[in-house]
């Protein structure tokens, strides 16, 4: 199982917490998490069209 949270894998016998997701338009399921709280990973805050795209500034 993988923790929602933070995308890391749950070992056999930690502590797990399943919550569930209903949704309004299909049927609903279970998140797992671990029981104990976990970092969430990084996630991108800046710009996407940044120097990767090669934009260039205007003069």
């Amino acid at each position: 199982m993988i923790c929602a949270r933070c995308d890391q894998p749950i070992r056999r016998g930690q502590r797990t917490l399943k919550v569930p997701k209903d949704s309004a338009s299909g049927a609903g399921g279970d998140v797992i998490l671990h029981a104990v709280l976990c970092k969430k990973p990084p996630t991108q805050t800046y710009p996407a069209r940044s120097l990767a795209t090669g934009a260039r500034r205007l003069r």
